[in-house]
């Protein structure tokens, strides 16, 4: 048996929106291909406090967060890359002189001010977030994401520092802003070879605009039924609604369970 390496988004992939829930299918396939002795790992925007709460990360030989900047591998640090201070310097000022709301991310927590906002609350709602601690909490340094709860049409506004920072929309309602070049398909590679994995052998499964280059990135990428265009427009394969048994379908295509 040829050990594979697999990588798999968390929400829309794994997480089905509609109940914030793991489907049982997927559950069970997880534990199969654990058990034939592969590598599964997750690649998420979610810092780790917010991934603790929707999966139980010790069932993961990896975790990619915050769209890349902080990686485990067997619970230990691997990347640890925070924006610059100057960097975060320019995006806080646009934001703060267009009045933006928005939340920032350390590798563990989610901040915010006025919490309380409909804007905000559609964020946490949406993804089934915990509630953020207060900004006033935490100074604007080791900062690894900034969370924007504005509709995507204000990433214009932000065009000053474009050669800075890459913008990944999660719905109309919002978007991540993070560091350019640092993504979930570049850090992909250098997890793929910690573990001395062939990228041919690595299959990654996702369903938004920050898994674009985690599905480009892996030998098979599979884009979920209910992944946005772009996704499925580079995937090698498409599978079911992440809801209709898209993961277990997936894998059972490819012969890894049966």
């Amino acid at each position: 048996m040829t050990q594979t390496l697999f990588a798999f988004d968390i929400d829309g992939t794994l997480l089905d929106h509609k109940d914030h829930l793991i489907p049982a299918s997927a559950k069970k396939a997880l534990i199969e291909l654990k058990r034939k002795g592969h590598i599964i790992g997750i690649a998420t925007g979610r810092n780790k406090w917010q991934l603790e709460k929707v999966i139980d990360l010790s069932l993961f030989d990896f975790a990619i967060m915050c769209n890349g900047s902080f990686v485990e591998i067997n619970g230990n640090s691997f990347i640890s890359n925070n924006f610059p201070d100057i960097v975060i310097s320019k995006i806080t000022k646009i934001l703060e002189e267009h009045n933006y709301e928005y939340l920032v991310s350390s590798k563990k927590h989610l901040y915010g001010v006025d919490l309380s906002s409909k804007k905000k609350a559609r964020v946490i709602d949406q993804f089934d977030l915990v509630p953020p601690h207060s900004l006033h909490n935490f100074n604007l340094k080791n900062i690894f994401q900034f969370v924007v709860c504005e509709p995507i049409e204000v990433i214009q506004s932000f065009k000053s520092i474009q050669d800075d920072v890459i913008f990944h929309p999660f719905g109309k309602f919002g978007f991540d802003i993070d560091q350019i070049g640092v993504t979930k398909g570049s850090v992909l590679q250098d997890v793929v070879k910690y573990f001395n994995i062939n990228m041919d052998n690595v299959y990654a499964f996702g369903d938004a605009a920050n898994d674009i280059t985690l599905i480009k990135n892996a030998g098979v990428g599979i884009a979920l039924g209910n992944a946005i265009q772009e996704v499925k427009d580079v995937a090698d394969y498409v599978t079911s609604h992440v809801g209709d048994n898209g993961i277990y379908n997936a894998l059972k295509k490819f012969g890894f369970i049966r």
